[in-house]
């Protein structure tokens, strides 16, 4: 009796544009809810939730930036432009604007902390400023002309750089404006007329299509439109900047949609994701997860331009990068259909180099933030030891890592008609004294269809008998659920004919007594733990038919 090994379950991570069978062993056609990681397939990072509002439109944007405390000052905006400073120590909401006005609530916002200040705009807004020193409320940038508007507000070096500009009635989708450098930022000058300053501006002529967002990389700015990407540098002089196309055919799909990263770029492009250095580009989507993630784009359900809910958010502490999007795939919970904002991310693992997915719950925006929560102890926590998700000795509250922060919108009825801020953690091995909120706490899983063997020198034509299975794999508690099945062709759709729960405190094997030329497996993890599968022994008999 044979034993097929199959190890390194964190290989390859989840190809769901590639034929099954043409896979190795050991990768997966589809993961949700997964990640793969230390050579292992495992429950992906979840959200905690840091609180509920009932304080209306709040979840349209989150922003964070340092403050004098080494914690992290965090403002939240609702899609009427009311801005609050959000404390997550508390969950408590303190309006530093006010909207006073109707909005196109589409319109995604931009924003950077710089110099000690947030700005923030969006394109039906002037400018806004607020001080993180001084405190006080937002207020239009003070140099900025008030017929002015932006799509996008970046920095580069010492400069605030504006990208797409209307005057008055007047639009310039490839204009890019910045203003003068200097030493204290704080509502800088813009006048282009006054020769003592370096204010300056210029259109990009021979760019077809609007900009729609641009990022600092290096010594470098990078400027996106739909499809090219130019690169702008200092030169000083009269002409201050020069500009140069770099990237033809590549651009983004909407404002928010480029993050930088280990010293490069990832961008979510109209109809690729890649990755840059700013000299050469590469597809990390094409033949694994391109198909998946653009042939799901849900547009059915949102009013105006879908791309205006996108964005890309880095998760430092596990070197991935989210690539959120409105989908309709297959795999999407019945109550995360139809949203206006983001159910699904495209999660990249920069160090693996593998791809898998996440439900998320209508979120809208993310940021990376250290948070001042309060160290939990046994006499402040309401939930169960077994179910608060993390070990007090563990909690890192006070060591001001970065983590990432998303903020929802209310969705439907029931449980997502809820708008909360949630942060990224592991469930049970995290450091975040939060619970695991329930309304994303859905099911682990991973598949891999159309398992033929080839590779271990099995012939296609070769009936297999798989007589028992041996799982390696952890969980803190609890068990793992394997659908298994089998097929004699490749297109058979797969349909669980045996199911059988693993515990590995006390099991070693599944009897399974499967026959078939090809095998199908999915396991499941139902119950909010964190697990690990990092490869399982198949006894095997290949013989014709019977």
């Amino acid at each position: 009796m044979p034993n097929i090994q199959v190890r390194n379950l964190g290989q390859y991570g989840a190809v769901p544009d590639a034929s099954p069978w043409d896979l190795p062993v050991n990768a997966f056609d589809v993961a949700i809810n997964s990640r793969f990681d230390e050579n292992k397939l495992k429950r992906s990072i979840s959200f905690k939730s840091l609180g509920t509002t009932t304080t209306a439109d709040v979840g349209r944007f989150i922003i964070s930036g340092t403050a004098a405390s080494g914690f992290d000052s965090i403002i939240i905006a609702s899609t009427d432009y009311d801005l609050y400073l959000y404390s997550p120590s508390n969950n408590t909401y303190t309006q530093k604007l006010t909207g006073g006005g109707s909005y196109n609530s589409n319109e995604q916002y931009t924003g950077i902390v710089f110099d000690g200040g947030f700005y923030l705009t969006r394109p039906d807004r002037v400018p806004q400023y607020l001080s993180l020193t001084s405190g006080g409320n937002f207020a239009n940038l003070t140099h900025w002309d008030a017929n002015h508007r932006c799509r996008v507000l970046r920095s580069f070096n010492s400069f605030l750089i504006a990208l797409n500009i209307t005057k008055s009635s007047n639009t310039f989708p490839t204009m890019v404006k910045w203003s003068d450098s200097k030493v204290d930022l704080v509502n800088p000058d813009w006048d282009t007329t006054n020769t003592n300053l370096l204010a300056g501006e210029n259109t990009i002529a021979d760019m077809p299509s609007e900009i729609v967002d641009g990022r600092q990389l290096r010594n470098a700015f990078f400027i996106y439109s739909r499809d090219q990407v130019y690169r702008m540098d200092f030169i000083g002089g009269n002409s201050i900047f020069s500009f140069k196309k770099v990237f033809d055919g590549s651009g983004l799909i909407g404002s928010n949609c480029v993050i930088a990263a280990e010293n490069k770029h990832y961008c979510f492009g109209l109809d690729d994701i890649y990755v840059h250095d700013g000299v050469q580009k590469k597809s990390i989507a094409d033949e694994r997860v391109r198909n998946f993630i653009f042939d799901g784009i849900n547009t059915s359900d949102n009013s105006g331009e879908v791309s205006k809910a996108f964005f890309v958010t880095y998760n430092a502490v596990a070197k991935e990068v989210l690539f959120c999007y409105t989908s309709g795939d297959a795999f999407v919970p019945s109550d995360l259909s139809g949203t206006a904002r983001c159910n699904r991310a495209a999660v990249y693992n920069i160090m693996n180099n593998t791809w898998a997915f996440i439900d998320l719950p209508n979120v809208s925006s993310a940021t990376a933030a250290s948070l001042n929560l309060a160290v939990a102890t046994y006499d402040n926590q309401t939930q169960t030891y077994d179910n608060a998700g993390f070990t007090y000795a563990s909690q890192d509250a006070q060591d001001f890592v970065r983590r990432s922060i998303f903020v929802t919108e209310a969705h439907g009825s029931g449980t997502h008609a809820i708008k909360e801020v949630c942060v990224l953690d592991n469930l049970d091995s995290g450091s975040i004294a939060k619970p695991a909120t329930s309304r994303v706490l859905n099911a682990s899983f991973a598949r891999r269809l159309q398992i033929d063997l080839d590779e271990q020198g099995t012939p296609l034509s070769g009936y297999k008998n798989i007589r028992n299975i041996y799982p390696q794999a952890t969980i803190t508690t609890g068990a793992l659920t394997f659908n298994l099945s089998a097929s004699d062709i490749p297109t058979d759709t797969f349909s669980t004919s045996l199911t059988k729960t693993f515990t590995p405190s006390t099991d070693y094997k599944m009897d399974t007594r499967l026959a078939g030329r090809y095998l199908n497996y999915e396991v499941r993890e139902t119950n909010g733990k964190d697990y690990s599968l990092s490869g399982f022994d198949m006894d095997i008999i290949t013989t014709g038919r019977r």
